[in-house]
């Protein structure tokens, strides 16, 4: 007998814990786990176009949990300006993820069947994200990198 694990009502619901989890506490810590579950349906399915989906997912639920650190940090690495223009682009960054990934809800759960040029997409907007949210804190560590050794200074004979 034959029975699923796993159907579009329950993949939906991890859509939606996703998504509000991104929304409204700026944790990516659910779309890892939606990636990774992307990655077992991959296998089980055999289907190619649900390979593509894992990695993108992962590096940019990677991406997120670093730049909202680097712009959470109590401590004043990043100058006044700089932390509000970068708090506003991660405000756009999670809601450009957060629709893509409603899209991607959309075409996974909600049709009978996929079309990959969707997916595809999708794809690219985490892609995009990714690249952005890479490019900007990349900036803002050039910035805070400290202009002193850690390690103290070597006595010379």
């Amino acid at each position: 007998m034959e029975k699923n694990i796993l159907d579009s009502r329950d993949l939906s619901k991890l859509f939606d814990e996703c998504i509000e989890s991104l929304k409204s506490q700026r944790d990516s810590t659910h779309m890892y786990e939606l990636g990774n579950l992307f990655a077992v349906i991959a296998e089980v399915k055999g289907d190619l176009t649900y390979y593509t989906i894992p990695s993108f997912m992962g590096m940019l639920a990677s991406e997120i949990g670093n730049f909202e650190r680097l712009i959470s940090i109590p401590l004043p690495l990043l100058p006044d300006p700089m932390r509000k223009e970068y708090e506003n682009y991660f405000k756009v960054a999670i809601e450009t993820t957060v629709e893509a990934l409603r899209q991607l809800k959309t075409e996974l759960c909600e049709k009978s069947s996929t079309d990959p040029r969707q997916i595809i997409e999708v794809l690219g907007k985490f892609g995009k994200c990714f690249s952005e949210l890479y490019d900007k804190r990349s900036r803002a560590e050039r910035i805070i990198r400290p202009t002193y050794s850690p390690l103290p200074p070597t006595s010379e004979s």
